[in-house]
């Protein structure tokens, strides 16, 4: 029996044979060797496990309220996390850094130096949000 005489199909299909009939198991063991140790791999991941599915809810952060627009006390500002805006004349502060208002009128957002009391961070440059009215529309600009 020549190995070149048969397809490898047929050679697959005669070492399934010489495993359920030994006696003819000597014609092909010199032919294909590795069929008897040869095993299947799973060619797709098994079902129950992802990676996805893990997602946070979202923080729905930033400007509620845009430049120049009219606002009332309460009015949500700004929702942040950190001080990304620093909060002016006549806005609030909560304790999740929510900017709200506390007066009547309109937004301005002013880049400024703030005043802290830590000395190393005193004057620099932050985006400082206010709420103007006709009292402090002056002194803001």
């Amino acid at each position: 029996m020549a190995a070149s005489s048969r397809s490898w199909a047929s050679l697959g299909a005669l070492a399934y044979s010489n495993l359920v009939n030994p006696q003819r198991a000597t014609t092909l063991a010199c032919v294909m060797p590795w069929s008897l140790t040869q095993t299947r791999t799973a060619m797709k991941k098994a079902a129950g496990s992802t990676k996805n599915g893990r997602s946070s809810e979202p923080k729905y952060l930033g400007m509620k309220v845009g430049d120049g627009e009219k606002v009332w006390p309460g009015r949500i500002i700004a929702k942040q996390n950190g001080y990304r805006w620093h909060p002016g004349f006549n806005v609030g502060v909560g304790k999740n850094y929510t900017l709200y208002a506390l007066e009547h009128g309109y937004v301005r957002v002013k880049t400024g130096k703030t005043e802290c009391r830590n000395k190393s961070r005193n004057g620099k440059k932050r985006k400082l949000i206010h709420v103007c009215n006709e009292k402090t529309a002056a002194f803001i600009q």
